[in-house]
């Protein structure tokens, strides 16, 4: 009996834990924070910039690279006349850049310029991702929660087609309130119909910018959001400084303008003297050697203008980034601007929202009541439950779009710390 009871015990924790797994595996739970961290992983966009930031540190120590010593090898076979057979002449020559007005510690400034510039557009992107996913997220969310609120819509929407048709059928209801309940009716009908592929379509776009499917045979992903969170708006000044503190395309511009700046200096001092160490031994056949140290001065005089032109073309390039910042000042403010007044009317709209609610609620109770006592029908009673659910889906509904808005006035900023 207990040999029994110990095989029946061992078999039922077997399948509960085998559950319990099934169960986790079936219900994951996905924050916001983890989905943005999850979109910045699997993004193959952003991972090729951060390969790009990786070859512009490169090309800082190519640049830097300059001053190290270069050591040449050469072996020349010869004949001279007068002279039996082919001698070998053989050199080792080694040079070292001492001082240059135009040389590697120019070059490495403006390779590291260039370096700011490609880690500036790979923070472009993660923010630009970041607003995706939030308000994709948000979205999908909101979709999740409607689930309950389409299963009493259309549960209310038959129940008050049936009462609308029966009152008609009696003459106790005006015909243009009977085909405005039909046509009530029929739109309700249409939301509950819709409802699996909007919530599909929310699901599919987060779904491409976290690289992780919603619902697969494994794992079926609830979204964890606190609806609660307090949304506070500061004076729009404030938000315009802290965008052209930390938009990322004002960033990139000043850098750009700071690199065409390098790289004018440096054509225009292309022509400057540089001073270098040379070091080189030579042997001639199996007999001469010789050993030279010294000090070699250069200075190209004339160059065709060359350097001048280029000189010229990088003042230009600089003059664009500088034209080109402006316009994105300009249009930081305009960004800032209409979406802090979008942000604006959709508080003031969600405030009103709250005291409909609070109504809806009243009403809810105060029909309960009735019902109990028998003085409103089970129809009307639905009713006022399903207007209070109404009412608190469209608050929930205006409050995700006010959070969705005040994401975008974050982004606009170029989310501040």
């Amino acid at each position: 009996m207990k040999k029994y009871l110990f095989t029946f015990l061992t078999f039922f924790s077997i399948n509960a834990l085998f559950l319990c797994n099934c169960y986790t595996q079936l219900n994951t739970k996905l924050s916001l924070e983890k989905a943005i961290n999850m979109s910045y992983q699997h993004n193959p966009n952003l991972k090729a910039l951060k390969y790009s930031t990786q070859a512009s540190k490169e090309n800082e120590k190519v640049a830097i690279s300059g001053y190290l010593p270069n050591v040449n090898l050469s072996e020349t076979p010869y004949i001279t006349s007068g002279v039996k057979g082919i001698h070998n002449r053989i050199g080792l020559r080694a040079s070292q850049l001492v001082f240059s007005f135009a040389g590697p510690l120019q070059e490495r400034g403006i390779a590291r310029k260039q370096t700011d510039v490609s880690r500036l557009t790979e923070e472009e992107k993660k923010d630009y991702l970041r607003y995706n996913v939030e308000a994709s997220f948000l979205q999908s969310w909101l979709l999740q929660r409607k689930n309950k609120f389409i299963q009493n819509l259309n549960l209310s929407a038959n129940q008050n087609v049936k009462k609308s048709e029966h009152s008609n059928q009696l003459n106790l209801l005006d015909r243009n309130v009977w085909l405005q309940d039909e046509a009530t009716y029929a739109a309700n009908m249409a939301s509950v119909y819709l409802y699996p592929d909007d919530i599909s379509n929310a699901q599919s776009q987060l779904e491409f910018f976290i690289g992780k499917k919603f619902n697969d045979k494994k794992e079926t992903i609830t979204l964890i959001w606190d609806s609660k969170q307090e949304i506070k708006l500061e004076n729009l000044q404030s938000y315009y400084q802290k965008a052209y503190k930390n938009r990322k395309d004002i960033k990139k511009k000043q850098k750009e303008i700071e690199e065409k700046k390098a790289t004018e200096y440096l054509y225009q001092k292309g022509n400057a003297p540089e001073l270098r160490v040379v070091g080189e031994y030579s042997k001639i056949g199996r007999s001469t050697e010789s050993n030279t140290v010294g000090a070699y001065f250069s200075w190209n005089i004339f160059d065709g203008t060359k350097k001048h032109h280029e000189q010229h073309r990088a003042h230009a390039q600089m003059l664009k980034a500088m034209e080109e910042k402006e316009a994105a000042m300009q249009q930081t403010r305009y960004d800032v601007q209409k979406t802090y007044n979008d942000l604006s009317i959709l508080l003031k709209q969600l405030f009103a929202q709250d005291v409909q609610v609070t109504q809806a609620k009243n009403d809810f109770i105060l029909n309960k009541q009735k019902y109990e006592i028998g003085d409103i029908s089970k129809v009307d009673f639905d009713q006022s439950k399903y207007n209070w659910e109404n009412q608190k889906y469209t608050w929930l509904t205006l409050k995700i779009q006010t959070a969705i808005k005040e994401r975008e006035l974050q982004y606009s900023c170029g989310y501040p710390e």
